[in-house]
C-alpha cells in the first residue's frame, strides 16, 4: 500500500512542478531548480528504493527530465521561448527507459540515456554560453552559467557511462555529486538572478519612458483645460456688459459652455448652451430642455452629481467630474468649471461655465495605475526568483543530512539488515527538506496556517538533533525549556521558526565556535518594550510566552539591526538573508510579535513573544541542558 500511494504522490508533486514552469513569466531559475529537484529525488529513489520496484522505474523519467529542464532553463536565460515538447521529449526518452528496464534490458536503457541526455545538456551549454557573450554587460556568474552546464555533461555523461557498465552507482561518485552540486546550482541560481534583475530594469525603463509621456500629456492637459477656464471666465465678465457679444465669444470655444439660473423655488432654468453640446453628447439643445438633461448623467453617478452640484450652489466647490451617457450609448467623463454669481435684484443664483471631455485624461491616468502595478509584479517576480537562490543552500545542508546517514548506514550494517534508526533519521531530515518550500510560501502569505494548542518547548524539543547538526563544528547548543508553555500555533511552522534562528545564530558566530542558547518560558511585557517589537499590530502590555535565541556572534549595529528583517538583505553574500524574514511572515501569523537585542561584539538575541493559550498552566522550569557540539 506504501509504494503505490508514494509513487502516486511523486508522479503528483512532478507534475505541478512541469506545469509551474511551463507558465509565459517563469524564468531560467523555475527551470533549473526543478529539474535539480527531480534529479535529486531521482539518485535518492535509485539509492533507496532497492525493494520498490515501481518507486526505481519513476527515477528513469525524472533523471530523463534533467537535461530538458537545463535545456529550456537556458532558453529563457537567452530569452528565447521554451517551448512544452522539450518536456515531452524529456518524459519520452523516460518512459523508453521504464520500457526497457521491464523487459529486462536495464544495460540498454542507460545506453539510450547515455546518447541522448550529454548530448541535451551540452545544447543547453551551447545555449548559455552564446547568450552571456551576447551581452556585453553580463557579469562574471552569468558567463559561468555555460561552463557549469558543461560540466554537468560531463559528469552526466561519466554518470551514464558507469551505470552502463556497472549497473549500480558507487558510494564515491556520490559523493562527487554532492560537493559539485552546490557550486553548480549556485552558479545557476545566482546566474538566473542575474537575468531576472536585468529583465527588471528593463521593463522598468520602459515603464518609466511610458509613464513620463504618460505624465507629459496629463500635464500638458490640465494645463489646456486650466487656460479654458481662464478664458471662459474672462469671458464671462465681458458678456456681462453684451449678452449677444457673450454669446458669439462662447460659441468660439471648442468646450461645451452654458449658463442657467437657479430659481427662488430651486428650479434650474437654463439660458444658452454652445453648439459643442452635439458634439459631446450626441443630443441638440431642443431634446434636454428643462428636467430631460439630467437624460445625460450616469445612472451610477446620480447622487454624487446631486451632491457636486450642490457643493457648487454653496460655493464650496468650482469644479465637477462625472460620467455622461451619450445619446449612441458610449459613457464619457466630463469635466465642469463653474462659477456662481447672484443678482442682487431677483436674488436668483447665475452659473455659468464650461465643461471638456477628459475621457482620455482618465484613461491615460487608468493606464500609469496599470503600468505601475506591473512593475510591482516584476518586482516579486524578481524577489521570487531570489527566494530560489537563497533556498537552494539551506535545501542542499538537509540533503548532505540525509546523504550522510544514509552513506553509514550502509557502510555499517550487512546487506539486508533493517537499518530501522538510521532510516528514520534519514526520513525526518527529509520531512524538514520539505518544510524549506513552506517557508517560502509563509513569507508570501499564502502558507496555510493551522493554529491549535501547541507546547512550545515541546516544539523546540522535537528538532534539537537537527538544530544540533545544523551548526557549525565548533557551535554549542544549549537549552532551557520549561513544559506547559500552551500557545496557539502551528508545529510544523514554529519548527521553521526555531531552525531559521539557530541558523541565523550559528551563522554569526565567528569562526563557526561559540554558544547558541534556545530559551522558553513566560514572561511580563511593558508597553515600553513593545514599542520597539515587529509583528502583530497593536499588541497589548501583558503575559507572553517567549521563545529566545541568543548567540555569542559579533553582534550588529544599529544600522544592521533595523534592516535584519528586510527580504534579502543580509551581511553575507549575495542570495542570502531569506531566512528572517520568512520568521517574521511566520511571526506575525502567528499574531505574535518579535524582539531583536544586539549591539557589536556582543552577540544578538532574537525574542519571539507569542500570546498564551486560554488555560495555560504555570510553566514547570527545567535547569539548561548544555548540548554537544554541532559536528
Amino acid at each position: 500500500m506504501f509504494e503505490p500511494l508514494l509513487a502516486l504522490f511523486l508522479i503528483v508533486l512532478i507534475g505541478a512542478a512541469l506545469r509551474l514552469v511551463l507558465r509565459e513569466e517563469a524564468g531560467p531559475s523555475a527551470w533549473w531548480l526543478t529539474g535539480w529537484v527531480g534529479a535529486g529525488v531521482a539518485g535518492i529513489l535509485t539509492l533507496h528504493a532497492a525493494d520498490l520496484t515501481g518507486l526505481r522505474l519513476l527515477a528513469h523519467p525524472l533523471a530523463s527530465l534533467f537535461p530538458w529542464l537545463l535545456l529550456g532553463g537556458a532558453l529563457r536565460f537567452a530569452d528565447r521561448p521554451a517551448p512544452p515538447v522539450l518536456l515531452a521529449a524529456g518524459l519520452t526518452v523516460g518512459l523508453l527507459r521504464v520500457g526497457l528496464t521491464l523487459a529486462g534490458h536495464g544495460t540498454a536503457a542507460y545506453v539510450a540515456a547515455l546518447g541522448v541526455e550529454p548530448a541535451v545538456s551540452i545544447a543547453a551549454a551551447v545555449v548559455a554560453t552564446r547568450a552571456a557573450r551576447s551581452r556585453p554587460n553580463a557579469t562574471t556568474v552569468e558567463r559561468l552559467v555555460g561552463p557549469a552546464m558543461g560540466v554537468l555533461a560531463l559528469l552526466g555523461a561519466f554518470h551514464l557511462g558507469w551505470l552502463t557498465r556497472y549497473g549500480t552507482l558507487a558510494p564515491w561518485l556520490v559523493g562527487v555529486w554532492t560537493v559539485a552540486t552546490p557550486g553548480l546550482l549556485g552558479i545557476q541560481m545566482q546566474g538566473a538572478a542575474g537575468h531576472a534583475r536585468r529583465g527588471l530594469r528593463r521593463a522598468r525603463d520602459e515603464l518609466e519612458q511610458r509613464v513620463a509621456g504618460r505624465t507629459a500629456e496629463l500635464a500638458q492637459a490640465n494645463r489646456a483645460l486650466e487656460e479654458r477656464i481662464a478664458r471662459h471666465e474672462a469671458a464671462e465678465r465681458a458678456l456681462r456688459r453684451s449678452e449677444e457679444r457673450y454669446r458669439v465669444i462662447s460659441e468660439l470655444s471648442s468646450d461645451l459652455c452654458f449658463a442657467y439660473r437657479v430659481e427662488p423655488d430651486g428650479r434650474a432654468v437654463g439660458e444658452w448652451v454652445t453648439d459643442a453640446l452635439r458634439e459631446i453628447t450626441g443630443y441638440a439643445r431642443e431634446e434636454l430642455q428643462g428636467a430631460h438633461w439630467l437624460r445625460l448623467i450616469h445612472p451610477e453617478d446620480m447622487d454624487p452629481a446631486r451632491l457636486q452640484f450642490l457643493a457648487v450652489l454653496s460655493g464650496a466647490l468650482r469644479e465637477m467630474q462625472l460620467r455622461i451617457v451619450r445619446k449612441d450609448g458610449e459613457v464619457r467623463w466630463i469635466r465642469a468649471a463653474i462659477r456662481i454669481t447672484r443678482d442682487m435684484e431677483s436674488g436668483c443664483l447665475r452659473a455659468v461655465g464650461a465643461a471638456s471631455d477628459v475621457t482620455d485624461t482618465r484613461r491615460a491616468e487608468e493606464e500609469r495605475t496599470r503600468l505601475e502595478a506591473r512593475m510591482r509584479d516584476a518586482e516579486r517576480l524578481e524577489s521570487l526568483g531570489l527566494l530560489a537562490g537563497g533556498i537552494a543552500h539551506d535545501f542542499n545542508n538537509l540533503l548532505t543530512v540525509i546523504l550522510g546517514n544514509a552513506r553509514l548506514a550502509v557502510a555499517d550494517l550487512p546487506a539486508g539488515a533493517a537499518a530501522r534508526m538510521r532510516l528514520g533519521r534519514i526520513e525526518g531530515a527529509a520531512r524538514h527538506a520539505s518544510r524549506l518550500t513552506e517557508q517560502m510560501l509563509a513569507y508570501g502569505g499564502r502558507a496555510p496556517i493551522q493554529l491549535k494548542p501547541t507546547d512550545l518547548s515541546m516544539v523546540v524539543e522535537d528538532v534539537a538533533d537537527v538544530l544540533r547538526a545544523s551548526l557549525p563544528g565548533g557551535a554549542r547548543l544549549e537549552t532551557e525549556l520549561p513544559l506547559q508553555l500552551l500557545i496557539d500555533g502551528d508545529a510544523t511552522q514554529l519548527s521553521q521558526v526555531v531552525m531559521n534562528l539557530v541558523a541565523n545564530a550559528g551563522e554569526a558566530l565567528p569562526n563557526g565556535t561559540g554558544v547558541v542558547r534556545v530559551c522558553t518560558g513566560m514572561t511580563q511585557v511593558s508597553a515600553g518594550e513593545l514599542a520597539h517589537a515587529v509583528g502583530a499590530p497593536d499588541p497589548e502590555p501583558g503575559s507572553y510566552v517567549f521563545l529566545e535565541v541568543s548567540d555569542t556572534g559579533a553582534g550588529m549595529d544599529d544600522d544592521t539591526r533595523r534592516r535584519v528583517f528586510e527580504p534579502f538583505f543580509s551581511t553575507k553574500f549575495s542570495g542570502r538573508g531569506l531566512g528572517l524574514a520568512a520568521v517574521l511572515g511566520l511571526v506575525a501569523a502567528h499574531r505574535a510579535l518579535l524582539l531583536v537585542k544586539s549591539a557589536p561584539s556582543q552577540g544578538a538575541c532574537f525574542r519571539v513573544l507569542f500570546p498564551p493559550a486560554q488555560g495555560l498552566a504555570a510553566p514547570d522550569p527545567r535547569p539548561a541542558t548544555p548540548g554537544p557540539a554541532a559536528r
